[in-house]
């Protein structure tokens, strides 16, 4: 009998969240494309423990007529993970979404209708967040877990795993296509298609294959505001200003310098006006911050050890 390969791979890396892991897998029982194509999902545990293992069996047991397939990446660290992953991936197409995330009933429906009616190399869909009632009234206010949509079809130029669907065949070309340097620096996703769109690949947005992020208690404060936005200003600086000149350089390290101290400013001048709009500015501090301390030795590993979450 000749074995039939999987069109779409959907790839779950995971950490010590069994609970949001099964909510998950749940939300993939059900997704409409079942009828249309073949999809295996794959979990990756980066716990050299095992945690996640009991609650892929479990789900297993279901007997929902779907191929999982769940290994261990004992080595800690996001792209580590995710190289795993993709080495497991069988599919034409591998599809990404976070372990504290759920999906849409129609997610990889849309995700595949996007992709083939225009012909990308990959796209990418909208993350609305949900707040734990715990959340303060400034946080809602502020809306800073809100990302941006776009009109479906639409050309993008950032990507992240989230939320994604991208030909296996870009994968292809690396030996290990997430950058293992940035083991608990973050960004590793961002980076790779960077690279990608370089080398000539199309992302395009898929409005309709919506997924909704859990934000956990963790997150719901002034430091991890901040720190995120350092650490997105040094993955930022990373990617596109080290390979500038050196009077490239000394303009951007300038022109961020002077952003830092309007941004600064804003932060008492806004304060009146309500706490959020203070932190939406001092988060433009610390971008800015992150950018200029990229050229220096220090960075910022926010998945490091206990933040590894």
């Amino acid at each position: 009998m000749v074995e039939k390969f999987p069109i779409i791979s959907v790839c779950i890396i995971t950490y010590k969240r069994p609970v949001m892991l099964r909510i998950l897998l749940d939300s993939l029982a059900v997704q409409t494309i079942y009828s249309q194509l073949m999809v295996e999902i794959i979990v990756v545990d980066n716990d050299a423990e095992g945690t996640a293992e009991l609650i892929v069996k479990d789900f297993i047991a279901q007997d929902y007529d779907l191929t999982v397939v769940y290994e261990i990446e004992p080595v800690q660290g996001i792209p580590q993970a995710r190289n795993h992953a993709v080495r497991l991936a069988r599919g034409a197409f591998i599809a990404f979404i976070d372990d504290d995330e759920k999906a849409d009933e129609r997610w990889l429906e849309a995700l595949y209708q996007c992709i083939t009616q225009y012909q990308a190399d990959a796209v990418f869909g909208p993350v609305e967040p949900v707040l734990p009632s715990s959340c303060p009234a400034w946080l809602r206010k502020g809306k800073f877990y809100d990302r941006p949509h776009h009109k479906n079809g639409s050309v993008v130029d950032v990507g992240r795993t989230g939320n994604a669907l991208v030909e296996k065949s870009w994968f292809d070309r690396f030996e290990n296509p997430f950058d293992t340097t940035l083991r608990f620096v973050g960004g590793s996703d961002s980076d790779f298609f960077a690279r990608i769109l370089e080398a000539g690949a199309k992302l395009h947005w898929a409005e309709h294959a919506v997924v909704y992020e859990f934000v956990t208690p963790e997150r719901l404060t002034i430091k991890w505001l901040v720190m995120r936005a350092f650490r997105g200003g040094q993955g930022y600086a990373r990617r596109h200003v080290e390979k500038l000149n050196f009077v490239g350089k000394t303009i951007h390290l300038l022109y961020r310098f002077t952003l830092a101290c309007f941004a600064l400013m804003m932060v008492v001048l806004l304060f009146p006006f309500g706490f959020h709009q203070s932190i939406r500015w001092l988060r433009k501090v610390f971008s800015n911050v992150g950018q200029f301390s990229a050229f220096l030795p220090f960075r910022y590993e926010e998945y490091k050890r206990s933040n590894y979450q």
